[in-house]
């Protein structure tokens, strides 16, 4: 298997951390539990979220895709959710928990081919491949 190199990009540059994904309250969580939940649970507009949101934030897609560290799928459920309707991760997280097991099953489906999408773009640059 072939594996890609990090790439690191300080916090401050960090479009996720600016947008408050990592941000311990959030005004009207039920609201964004519930937008969570049906993000997460309508697969076309998940995926189109994703890849808008691999756009705009693309040091946070950067610095998380290629961190083989981390729970990519997870990541880009809960940037996608921050992305599109501000919230949070730990309010992602809860949304996740109210989700049945197929709908999560395809959520990761979805996120796993996003993530396809974006390495196809990304890893032919050159720059991502380890040496």
């Amino acid at each position: 298997m072939i594996k890609i190199k990090q790439i690191f990009h300080h916090y401050t540059k960090w479009e996720d951390f600016k947008n408050g994904l990592y941000n311990k309250i959030c005004e009207n969580p039920e609201e964004k539990i519930s937008l969570s939940i049906e993000l997460l649970s309508n697969q076309e507009n998940f995926y189109n979220v994703a890849m808008d949101m691999f756009k705009n934030w693309s040091y946070s897609a950067e610095h998380n895709l290629t961190d083989n560290a981390i729970n990519k799928n997870a990541w880009i459920g809960q940037a996608s959710c921050c992305f599109n309707h501000n919230s949070p991760d730990y309010i992602t997280i809860e949304a996740w928990w109210k989700l049945d097991d197929d709908t999560r099953k395809l959520a990761n489906k979805t996120a796993q081919r996003a993530l396809r999408r974006w390495k196809s773009e990304h890893i032919f640059k050159g720059s991502l491949w380890q040496n």
